[in-house]
């Protein structure tokens, strides 16, 4: 069975992020945010990039606000747009 998994480049290095490695990073709590989120990103980057996505790039808008914990932090550790500051939340 082939493992999904989002590749994204970080300066010189390519990263490969599967659903069980955000899960890591997230935790349990909200599993179907980082799924949701996980899924975007699968779809979405092949559609907005030509290349390997590269982390910096992006911003991202959520509008379930910061109780969409799942889904922020997948797109943290994928995209890093919170430690970029690139992170909008609907309050």
């Amino acid at each position: 069975m082939k493992v999904e998994m989002l590749r994204i480049k970080d300066n010189n290095d390519i990263i490969e992020i599967t659903y069980e490695d955000l899960l890591k990073y997230h935790g349990k709590q909200m599993i179907g945010g980082v799924a949701l989120a996980f899924k975007i990103m699968l779809i979405a980057f092949p559609k907005l990039c030509d290349e390997i996505p590269e982390r910096g790039n992006f911003s991202f808008y959520s509008g379930i606000g910061k109780n969409g914990r799942g889904i922020i932090d997948a797109s943290e550790m994928v995209m890093r747009v919170k430690t970029n500051d690139q992170l909008r939340l609907d309050l």
